[in-house]
């Protein structure tokens, strides 16, 4: 389970363009069968990339869960 704030699908790069609920799918899809720490980490490293330079106007609160 991936659940997420507005913070990260709203987070602005330097163009003032969003990150979008499509790229998190298509991160998700890729990357779902890491553990949840590192769906954690796979998902803060490209949204901070996309920020990078941007002050943040906004928390990137998300939540992972994996049951086994």
């Amino acid at each position: 389970m991936f659940m997420y704030t507005d913070g990260l699908s709203e987070a602005l790069n330097a163009d003032g363009e969003e990150f979008g609920a499509g790229r998190i799918e298509e991160m998700l899809a890729a990357i779902a069968q890491l553990s949840a720490e590192e769906i954690r980490a796979e998902v803060v490293r490209p949204v901070k990339q996309w920020c990078a330079n941007v002050p943040l106007h906004d928390d990137l609160t998300f939540v992972v869960m994996k049951v086994n």
